[in-house]
């Protein structure tokens, strides 16, 4: 369900046909296998994997690799790596792509830009109605990306990518300002700020100047026209400013602020970042033409989830009035599925910590409380807060009446029936009925409560209000920050409830609110207001309880909402489990409910608000998934063999254990080169072809360097990166690394000799980060050839059959349940699936006997049908197309043989080669007759950067035959294959010196010859 401000993305839109692609999912589907980080010469995996369409991409393999190297150089100041434990998602790389790009454009020539982005303007339809742009709008630029993105990350890196740009430009900035919501998130940025390395302080009027210039924080409430006491005039920071607004939709409809703003950034630059432009422009027509030509990045919540992030989701949807007339049932179920989650946390937290779970925690949310009595949104708030403390105390003092309601709840026999008419908890405490408790009440109350007895609330007088939630004289275990706490505790005491005591704290008792994220942390439930919305980076929310929702809080909505879905997930992927490429655990299903929000609201009216806000945003509150059969085709063909490690085993996870060795020793891997020119050329000068003319130098790193490291942070980082490399197996010695630094025989070293000049801390940092490179990849090489030999032992040839890993035995289709038409659609598809393009759903069929199953799918532009496995792209559906007619017409070029293909999964079901990269070839393919039998590996790729990646899989059309070579022992009549099947031209790749037959020599293909098959399987026969 798309949005206004959706449909009208000028600019977003332009940069993304600037690289050769009409929108950028398809740039993400590229990016999401590949690993982040960067070689030591900065070339990233990103860059590798991600090709310039060849045919549609105005931007230069030049200007990307130059792109590339100025990311990699803006990460390191950011401290992103030599494991700092910070890495660029693949929606992230994407967003600082862009940004060079269109900074490199808006710098060299804004004209031009200017003119360029109106007459894709106006062959854009959704986009032709709006104003030209003019010069001035250029000067803004917005990004919209779901929270728990990580945007403050971006805003950082945009920062330096502002610098370089207006830097080689001759330019000057008078200050960088950054506008925050509030004081508390000011004083957030400021930390974050210096742990990436850049200085900033928070505003004061007073402070005097230093050598050294400050990103300068204010919350905007403090902007004015004219200067206060507590206010800042606008015009005190002069012009030529760079701006950075955090949670951008912020006062953006209103005037005033607006056009302070605008004061502010006069003659300089803006950078907006939110979550949710989209509400904020659904009522104001300047405001979507604004956003719309000025918003760069568009990665909201629902692309988010759908690419595997943060947590999933269960939202309640009771029909009203159930849980007002049952609140005290309806409240129970909600604690016994907190509980639940903290009974798998407790129970088997510790042997998950790879997967960075945190202890779950209890959030309500609604209004902020101001002490108005005439407030409505005051008064329901303070309303069901005291609901919540009521329910709470008759929990803790009622055992007799509870126990037996939660046996209810556990059988499935709540009496509150959902939408269908189930019981809505059935089947939701599938954990806690196959983990019995002999008394279920008593340590519910000990886990969550820490003890049984009174409900104390007690009220601290002094500095911010907080009302702490204990049992006796047990650890706090809920804290109450809504505002106006005295307001609070005074109508509790009117209130007077018997099940509760209520006491009052003088002094300055400590405040447990902001520490709710530190592992110590007593605190399990929490009952807040706005104050959640606007920058909470807990990672522990769980469950969500909802007070007040208005109708009118479209951006709080979404805000809060991604407060709860947040997730650090593997290797701080921010990925749920069965997304990140972790190996499942057998318990995934536990692990999952960890990683699952689920949010109830105390009153009916309050939900279906909170749902018809989300599905508006686009985030599936509700799909229906249908399942479409697949037919397994080659139950009477002969026997098709496939090659494939014993028993699916992985070396990582295997019993072999080998230590690194020290430089000579036996196994040792040859010399380690690293070169640093292409890179610092590259940044250096804009100009990546004249990295090649430079003389390069080869240096060592001499005692004289290595005496100032610090071997302990280098031996960490350097398990942290065993960790992120899944070398499970392998043993790195302190020694080790001690032998290493002192040896200067095992690499080659090339860059400019002056780097290696010691002036300060920074400079010895930056050759202890190149050392540790250089280990890295002295560890890498060992351990991949030891992956190698193992490998090599355990390689066995099998029979495909309809249990191979790669058979999909169905596809799960999914749609929003308000899409009754696609559904229908979905259905009538089942009922008689036949070959075609189903216009409705944006979704192919391709139906041959060629391949070992059918359907195959293959969606088109702007499909909006998930589909689980992964369609075929356009590539993949022309490779797929092309040999299911050569088989069919029993073509000349197969020369009697039988042509099958299956094709290849990934994610360890398929057949893979290469350890360094997990290389999987999209399709398998055989040609078969009864003296010999050719396997044949396609994939269907672009080679526009020619990188080490992409050498890799080209060579596989020669290192093959050694596994060939090994098989024949046991198989001799097998051959095997291998090919690269590029959609890019000879000419367009950066390696095109060579001619079209130089390629097919190597085993390169061009997809898009008319004959390109024929020519594959001509070779092939051929070798022999």
């Amino acid at each position: 369900m798309g949005t206004p401000l959706q449909n009208h993305l000028a600019l977003y839109r332009f940069v993304c046909r600037e690289f050769g692609y009409d929108d950028m999912r398809t740039m993400l589907d590229r990016l999401n296998s590949a690993p982040a980080g960067f070689e030591a010469n900065g070339e990233s995996e990103y860059a590798r994997a991600l090709y310039l369409n060849p045919t549609l991409s105005t931007v230069t393999p030049d200007q990307f690799s130059s792109y590339d190297a100025n990311i990699a150089t803006h990460s390191r100041k950011l401290r992103m790596a030599g494991g700092h434990g910070r890495e660029w998602k693949p929606y992230q790389y994407l967003a600082l792509l862009f940004t060079e790009h269109y900074l490199n454009r808006y710098f060299t020539d804004p004209e031009a830009l200017c003119a360029a982005l109106n007459a894709a303007k106006t062959q854009d339809r959704q986009a032709a109605t709006m104003p030209d742009y003019e010069p001035d709008d250029l000067r803004t630029l917005a990004f919209q990306s779901a929270t728990g993105s990580g945007k403050t990350l971006l805003m950082h890196a945009h920062i330096l990518q502002f610098k370089h740009y207006l830097d080689r430009s001759g330019g000057r900035l008078n200050n960088i300002v950054l506008l925050t919501p509030n004081e508390q998130m000011s004083a957030q940025h400021e930390r974050e700020l210096q742990a990436s390395g850049l200085r900033a302080r928070l505003f004061s009027a007073e402070a005097g100047s230093d050598l050294f210039s400050h990103i300068e924080i204010i919350d905007l409430n403090k902007l004015a026209e004219k200067k206060g006491v507590k206010r800042v005039a606008v015009q005190d920071f002069g012009d030529n400013n760079l701006v950075l607004v955090d949670e951008g939709h912020l006062g953006a409809s209103g005037k005033v602020w607006r056009e302070r703003r605008k004061e502010l950034s006069r003659g300089g630059f803006t950078f907006e970042y939110s979550a949710t432009f989209n509400q904020v422009v659904s009522k104001d027509t300047e405001l979507l033409n604004a956003y719309a030509r000025c918003l760069l990045f568009d990665y909201a919540y629902r692309q988010f989830h759908d690419d595997g992030y943060g947590k999933d989701y269960a939202i309640s949807n009771l029909p009203s009035g159930i849980a007002d007339t049952s609140s005290n049932m309806y409240l129970l179920g909600c604690l016994l599925t907190f509980y639940q989650q903290c009974r798998i946390w407790r129970d088997k937290g510790a042997q998950w910590a790879a997967f960075n779970l945190t202890k779950p925690l209890w959030v309500f949310l609604g209004k902020t409380v101001t002490g108005s009595s005439k407030s409505k949104a005051d008064t329901e708030t303070k309303s069901d807060v005291i609901l919540i403390l009521d329910f709470l105390g008759w929990v803790l003092a009622n055992p007799d009446a509870v126990r037996p309601m939660l046996a209810s709840l556990l059988a499935g026999q709540s009496g509150l029936p959902d939408e269908t008419g189930n019981d809505y908890f059935a089947g939701r405490f599938g954990y806690l009925n196959r983990h019995a408790q002999d008394d279920l009440y008593t340590d519910m109350c000990t886990t969550l409560f820490y003890g049984q007895g009174t409900l104390h609330v007690v009220y601290l007088t002094a500095g911010e209000g907080e009302l702490h939630l204990r049992v006796a004289d047990n650890p706090v275990f809920g804290v109450v920050n809504i505002g106006d706490s005295t307001a609070l505790y005074t109508l509790l005491l009117e209130k007077a409830n018997p099940d509760i005591s209520i006491d009052r704290e003088a002094g300055f008792a400590e405040r447990l609110f902001a520490d709710v994220d530190r592992p110590d942390s007593t605190v399990n439930i929490v009952i807040g207001a706005r104050r959640f919305i606007a920058g909470w980076n807990s990672w522990r929310v769980s469950t969500m309880g909802l007070m007040h929702v208005g109708v009118g809080e479209g951006p709080e909505i979404i805000q809060m909402f991604g407060r709860g879905v947040r997730l650090k997930g593997w290797n701080t992927s921010l990925k749920r489990h069965r997304k990140s490429g972790a190996e499942l655990p057998s318990d995934s299903v536990d692990l999952g409910e960890l990683e699952t929000l689920y949010i109830f609201g105390l009153r009916a009216n309050y939900m279906q608000t909170f749902r018809n806000l989300l599905e508006k945003e686009g985030v599936r509150v509700e799909q229906e998934t249908i399942e479409l059969p697949v037919t397994w085709n080659f139950g009477q063909q002969p026997n098709l063999k496939l090659i494939r490690l014993k028993d699916n085993q992985k070396y990582e996870r295997s019993e072999a254990r080998v230590t690194l060795p020290n430089p000579g020793e036996a196994d040792a891997p040859p010399l380690i080169t690293l070169d640093l020119y292409p890179q610092l050329q590259s940044v250096a000068s804009g100009d990546v072809s004249s990295a090649a003319s430079t003389q390069k130098t080869s240096v060592k790193l001499g005692p004289h360097h290595t005496s100032f490291f610090n071997r302990a942070r280098m031996y960490d980082a350097l398990l942290r990166r065993k960790q992120q490399n899944n070398w499970y197996n392998l043993a790195i010695r302190p020694e080790t690394v001690e032998c290493l630094l002192q040896n200067e025989d095992w690499y080659d070293l090339s860059m400019p000799a002056e780097r290696l000049n010691v002036t300060d801390f920074r400079s010895v940092r930056e050759l202890e980060d190149i050392a540790l490179d250089l280990m890295t990849d002295y560890a890498d090489q060992f351990w991949r050839k030891q992956r190698r030999r193992w490998e090599s032992d355990n390689i066995e040839v099998v029979t495909l059959d309809e249990s191979d890993p790669n058979n999909v035995r169905s596809y799960e289709l999914s749609v929003d349940v308000t899409q009754s038409q696609l559904i229908d659609d979905i259905q009538r598809l089942k009922e008689n699936v036949e070959r075609g393009y189903f216009d409705s759903l944006k979704l192919g069929v391709i139906m041959t006997g060629a391949h070992a199953y059918q359907p195959l799918l293959y969606a088109g532009k702007d499909c909006n049908v998930t589909v689980r496995p992964v369609t075929l792209d356009e590539n993949e559906k022309k490779v797929v197309e092309g040999l299911a007619e050569l088989a069919e017409s029993h073509a000349q070029c197969l020369r009697g043989k039988e042509l099958y293909l299956i094709r290849n999964l990934t994610r360890g079901r398929g057949v893979s080669f290469f350890d360094d990269f997990g290389y999987y070839p999209d399709f398998i393919v055989w040609l078969h007759d009864t003296d010999c039998q050719h396997i044949v590996f396609l994939d269907p790729k672009g080679l526009s950067r020619f990188g080490a990646r992409e050498r890799k899989k080209v060579a596989l059309y020669q290192d093959i035959k050694s596994i060939e070579e090994r098989i024949w022992k046991t198989d001799p009549n097998l051959r095997l294959h291998a090919y690269v099947l590029s959609v890019t031209p000879p000419g367009k790749i950066d390696d095109g010196r060579r001619s079209s037959v130089d390629w097919k020599n190597d085993g390169v293909y061009f997809l898009n010859a008319s004959n390109c098959l024929q020519q594959v399987i001509e070779d092939v026969l051929n070798s022999g």
